[in-house]
């Protein structure tokens, strides 16, 4: 079967063709029988095509029905408008200022917390206040610090009874 008969049997069930060619083809039709097999298979497929999309008319008429919509779209827009005007400069300082101002203050919050914890790896309180010192000229101290554990111990200790204790050691 050729392409174009093919092409005319779709005009003649969709009912495009002009009274000669109609003729012709219907003479085709009653000769041929994969004609009329192809000829039945388009009107199947016509029929589910109408079927599965159905035309919704809309009740007003379209100039209306576009009227309404562009209606409905010019009240949004004024709305819109409207909101911006009202809290224009106050929503848009908000954005700009505060909430990266916020965003920083967070970041400090979490910083400090951390190094209170001591969670930060490589960086603990102790480290940061290593030094200590003694009131008294007599008193030392002695500290340990331990990652594993995570303890600090600060040994006080006289240093004129430490220093008698070694020497009586040394004399015994």
């Amino acid at each position: 079967m050729k392409e174009d008969i093919g092409i005319k049997l779709q005009a003649y069930v969709d009912g495009e063709l002009s009274g000669g060619e109609r003729l012709a083809l219907e003479k085709l039709l009653a000769e041929d029988a994969s004609l009329q097999a192809l000829r039945q298979e388009l009107v199947m497929v016509k029929e589910a095509l109408r079927e599965a999309d159905p035309v919704v008319s809309v009740p007003a008429s379209r100039e209306f029905y576009w009227s309404q919509i562009e209606r409905r779209l010019e009240r949004v827009e004024a709305q819109n408008e409207v909101a911006a005007v009202s809290g224009g400069w106050w929503s848009g300082w908000l954005r700009r200022t505060l909430l990266p101002l916020t965003g920083t203050a967070l970041a400090g919050l979490v910083l400090i917390m951390s190094l209170r914890d001591g969670s930060l790896p490589g960086v603990s309180v102790a480290s940061l206040h290593e030094e200590t010192e003694s009131p008294l000229e007599e008193t030392s101290a002695v500290t340990f610090r331990s990652e594993s554990e995570k303890v600090t111990v600060v040994w006080l200790y006289d240093k004129d009874q430490a220093s008698s204790e070694v020497v009586s050691d040394d004399v015994n």
